[in-house]
């Protein structure tokens, strides 16, 4: 950094930062609404910008969808209040979270994980009871 550099930096220091005005009085006296500030903007700009950033990679990924692909569970479901539900009585009968059904599904877990370590073989530590 020269001298060149050390001046523009004493410049910088008195810099008064740059301030919005006030909401115009007569405004509030006639109910118009606020004026938005260019922050205020920036923040509804970006939110704009994010919206049509997803709506546009949705629509691409609609674009190219194989209109041949199908699976069942396309037929055998439907949403309710923006969430997937199942039209068979069993299927609604298995999510259910009650403690009883919890226990079981952890029980299944532990089982299922100690016949893969069955089906791999013996363990190759060292250790021997």
């Amino acid at each position: 950094m020269g001298a060149d550099g050390a001046f523009k930096k004493a410049a910088k220091v008195h810099r008064r930062t740059h301030k919005e005005r006030a909401q115009p009085e007569e405004r509030a006296k006639r109910g118009a609404g606020l004026l938005e500030k260019h922050k205020d903007y920036v923040v509804r700009a970006r939110n704009y910008n994010e919206k049509q950033r997803r709506l546009k990679t949705l629509m691409e990924k609609a674009r190219f969808r194989n209109p041949d692909e199908f699976y069942f569970k396309m037929v055998n479901s439907r949403t309710k209040a923006s969430h997937h539900a199942s039209k068979h009585a069993t299927d609604q009968a298995l999510a259910n979270t009650s403690p009883a059904v919890a226990c079981l599904k952890a029980h299944h877990t532990r089982t299922a994980c100690t016949r893969e370590g069955r089906a791999r073989g013996p363990s190759r530590s060292t250790w021997t009871p």
